[in-house]
């Protein structure tokens, strides 16, 4: 919501039309008129609104309405992304919109008459309307809506979304910072005046969410167990060693699993990082090269040096409030980033020169220790560099 906005103000004035009418005592006729007044008001914005959006010199262009932390907006994010659409983003106070005006986030502007699409579905089955035949088919693929697609869709949506959310809000409201920036309290984006309401207003909104979402403890507790019965259910659906969910190709429904259990949309990542769902409160960094000298990098290893000093100096701080801090210093490991470097045998060779173990590492090697940490096993170990490395750092 922006107050320059016509149809704020009018949203503004249909709440005070009625303190309007008790303070000054008007009669049923007048309010009847006030009444009548105010829906012509209406009227008339949304068909100025209409023609100022026709003559805009970006009036092709979309508008994605979000909020700084949302699984829903991350799942539409992606799929805009994937298609390689221009759109321009719009950062509201996602809290205060549910309970001022009962929109939701996130929500797609879309021109010229600035139709509102709202839900995370609807935006998908519009983008695939619109955008099928028009863009090439193998961007707009993986959004054809199924019946098996749309069913797991459906089930992680109304599910896994609202179990994830009730469990991370309950540890979120333990911390009021935490809340204030998960609500875009410290966003730039969003008015001004939307980030002191919602500083202002912190335990109000705080009650309201808590009642509206039904956030309690025993409820924490169902939906993390929910989460992991869901998580078996995809453990399911990979165990015949498929890629995606629905076989070899990326659908809507492994990006919206991704989004709304923080995933990548990998077949190997679900099966890897299962076990992160028994977490600790912690921050994790990375950064081998803070632990030994590589010749011509010297600026690389130097800010590494201060990520692995930093990891101390919060695990020191951060622990009174339950938070562990450790970092993952791994060696060489294969990706797609460094495969063409260890696909050439000189440059694989000099690696492995300095390997004790006889190979370079994986992305599972780095993900175990990862879940290592992050898991009830990894409790008691904070302010720690845990090397990846091979032997490296041995010699």
């Amino acid at each position: 919501m922006r107050l320059r906005a016509p149809g704020a103000l009018h949203q503004l004035g249909l709440y005070a039309l009625p303190c309007i009418v008790a303070w000054l005592a008007w009669g049923p006729g007048a309010a009847l008129a006030a009444t009548a007044l105010m829906a012509l008001a209406g009227m008339s914005l949304r068909l100025n609104a209409m023609r100022a959006a026709a003559a805009r010199p970006d009036a092709a262009k979309l508008r994605l309405h979000t909020i700084s932390f949302s699984h829903y907006v991350e799942k539409v994010r992606w799929c805009m992304d994937r298609l390689g659409l221009e759109y321009e983003e719009v950062p509201n106070a996602g809290i205060l919109g549910v309970l001022l005006t009962g929109r939701t986030v996130p929500a797609l502007e879309v021109p010229p008459g600035l139709t509102r699409i709202g839900d995370s579905p609807r935006i998908l089955r519009y983008l695939w309307g619109e955008y099928c035949g028009r863009l090439p088919e193998e961007r707009t693929r993986f959004l054809e809506p199924t019946a098996a697609a749309l069913a797991l869709e459906q089930k992680f949506d109304r599910r896994l979304g609202n179990d994830v959310r009730v469990w991370a809000y309950s540890r979120i409201f333990r911390h009021r910072d935490l809340t204030l920036r998960t609500w875009g309290a410290e966003e730039p984006g969003i008015p001004g005046w939307q980030r002191t309401l919602l500083v202002t207003c912190t335990p109000v909104l705080r009650a309201a969410v808590r009642r509206m979402l039904g956030v309690t403890s025993k409820r924490a507790e169902t939906a993390l167990a929910r989460t992991r019965q869901a998580f078996d259910e995809v453990d399911g659906l990979l165990a015949d060693g498929r890629r995606y969910l629905l076989g070899d190709a990326l659908s809507f429904a492994d990006i919206t699993f991704a989004s709304l259990a923080a995933l990548g949309p990998d077949g190997a990542t679900y099966r890897e990082l299962r076990a992160a769902l028994d977490i600790n409160d912690g921050v994790l960094n990375v950064g081998q090269a803070g632990e030994v000298g590589i010749r011509e990098h010297a600026v690389y290893c130097a800010t590494k040096g201060g990520v692995n000093l930093l990891t101390k100096v919060l695990a020191l701080e951060w622990s009174v409030r339950g938070v562990t801090v450790n970092a993952v210093a791994p060696t060489f490991i294969y990706t797609p980033g460094t495969a063409e470097r260890l696909d050439n045998p000189e440059y694989l060779e000099g690696v492995l020169d300095r390997l004790p173990i006889g190979h370079v590492g994986t992305i599972t090697d780095v993900a175990s220790a990862v879940i290592y940490l992050a898991s009830p096993a990894g409790g008691m170990v904070n302010g720690t560099v845990l090397l990846v490395d091979g032997g490296w750092t041995a010699q």
